[in-house]
């Protein structure tokens, strides 16, 4: 047997994984990667990560990695751990040998036997046939959708002169002003930057209040929230949006900005009839500093799919994620194999 796979033991291996990560992604992020892999792996509220490592017999050399990072989904209430499973990387030269189904089976088997209720996953590209060769079911499609706030970057790239830019842009800026979404939304709602960089005992609040009108949602208290946005490397430049009315909070949206563009990374409402609110404040907002575009992802049944297309100027992203699920035999979960089910952002994604 030319390949020999076994558990990682971390911290013990941690640089075997991350310089495998590393040597098969894009280098231009190295020092964020490392940022990334401490949090991920040794911060998670749910547990520490666990990873398998390929090794060559031949060389000794470890020519692939899986890893998998717990999560906790509450199931009618119930709270289930699951496992999110992200960072799969094999060696160009060993990718055509069927490297990738071992490291992944042994990944599944060792999660499973590990009373982890099922695992799921967001495979891109080929990814997606090689989990259903495994026993995995695609649930539903997690699809990018956008607005287009104001044309300024878009001009910039085939004007270079900024005075004439300027003048170019000036008439559909004007336009996107007069957008007909600003006069949508409850009036007595409004939207605010909350200026406290945490989230507190109103996050708690309010998801309880909300958690109860999915039957599968992945937990999203103040102590998940402040380790996935807040202590995550990835996140420098987030905003928290409060919707609110009287002081009373009914609702938020977590937004990523970098440079000229911004993406809503995850959002709750008390009620499915605020969402037009909470989007329409959140891009007033947006479009007054200068953002040039706002986008989100979204499964195919989110209500906010909806209310979004209706404001116009969208744009959809081709590269759209799926949406995989393990479960093993005889599992009692089987509800999480209908999308219509789920209650989910992106903030349940690996990053």
């Amino acid at each position: 047997m030319r390949f020999v796979i076994r558990e990682a033991e971390l911290p013990a291996d941690k640089g075997i994984l991350l310089s495998t990560l590393i040597r098969n992604r894009d280098s231009s992020n190295n020092a964020l990667r490392k940022e990334r892999f401490e949090w991920s792996y040794s911060t998670n509220p749910y547990g520490k990560a666990r990873a398998w490592i390929a090794c060559d017999t031949k060389t000794n050399k470890c020519v692939g990695i899986a890893s998998a990072f717990p999560r906790k989904i509450l199931i009618n209430g119930n709270p289930i751990t699951c496992m999110n499973t992200g960072d799969t990387a094999v060696d160009k030269e060993y990718r055509s040998l069927g490297l990738a189904i071992n490291i992944l089976q042994e990944r599944q088997r060792g999660a499973i036997d590990n009373n982890i209720g099922f695992l799921y996953s967001y495979p891109v590209d080929n990814m997606e046939v090689v989990l259903s060769h495994l026993g995995w079911k695609t649930v539903d499609k997690f699809r990018r959708y956008g607005i287009v706030l104001n044309v300024n970057s878009f001009i910039e790239k085939y004007v270079k002169a900024r005075r004439f830019g300027s003048i170019i842009s000036y008439p559909p800026n004007l336009l996107l002003t007069l957008w007909w979404g600003n006069f949508l939304g409850k009036r007595e709602f409004r939207v605010r930057l909350q200026s406290k960089k945490k989230f507190d005992n109103e996050f708690d609040d309010l998801f309880e209040s909300i958690s109860i009108n999915y039957p599968v949602i992945g937990i999203r208290d103040s102590q998940f929230l402040n380790w996935r946005f807040l202590e995550n490397p990835l996140h420098k430049n987030l905003l928290i949006f409060r919707l609110e009315k009287a002081d009373r909070f009914f609702g938020y949206a977590l937004v990523d900005v970098y440079k000229d563009s911004a993406r809503m990374v995850d959002y709750m409402v008390l009620s499915e009839e605020l969402i037009v609110s909470l989007l329409v404040g959140v891009i007033k907002w947006l479009r007054e500093k200068g953002i040039g575009t706002f986008a989100f992802r979204s499964l195919s049944n989110d209500p906010i799919n909806d209310k979004f297309k209706s404001f116009g100027y969208i744009f959809k992203d081709s590269k759209d994620s799926s949406i995989s699920v393990y479960l093993p035999q005889n599992s009692p979960y089987n509800i999480i194999l209908e999308s219509t089910n789920w209650y989910m952002t992106q903030a349940d994604r690996d990053v």
